[in-house]
């Protein structure tokens, strides 16, 4: 909450109220954390399985894609779902990576095609 306030406000007194009580927080946990990461250690040898699920419990990555903020008629939205979010990078990427090319050979490993304007994402691009 202090944080919070520190952002809308740019008060400096909030600032050092939540750096206080961060560091107080701080001071509390560190030892605690220090202390579960020694047992950990200490049994690493005897009882591996410990040490494997503290080490992926510490290692989690997140697969998904936070929300999107973007606008549409110059209104700022907020894009949570996964199907929407891959409409507007698909709409965005196309519209950046767009090229203007009149012939376009593909060469694969035993053939080659000649395309007018073709986007194919296999193959060696290569201008004639």
């Amino acid at each position: 909450m202090l944080w919070k306030q520190y952002i809308d406000t740019h008060n400096v007194e909030f600032f050092r109220k939540y750096k206080k009580i961060r560091n107080g927080i701080r001071k509390i946990t560190g030892p605690i954390y220090k202390t579960e990461q020694n047992e950990v250690a200490k049994v690493a040898n005897t009882n591996p399985k410990k040490f494997w699920a503290y080490v992926k419990n510490k290692t989690l990555l997140k697969n998904t894609i936070g929300d999107i903020k973007t606008y549409n008629d110059n209104k700022e939205v907020i894009i949570s779902h996964d199907a929407e979010k891959a409409y507007v990078f698909s709409k965005y990427f196309s519209n950046v990576f767009t090229a203007e090319i009149s012939n376009i050979t593909v060469t694969n490993e035993n053939t080659t095609n000649t395309n007018t304007n073709t986007n194919t994402s296999t193959g060696i691009f290569q201008t004639q």
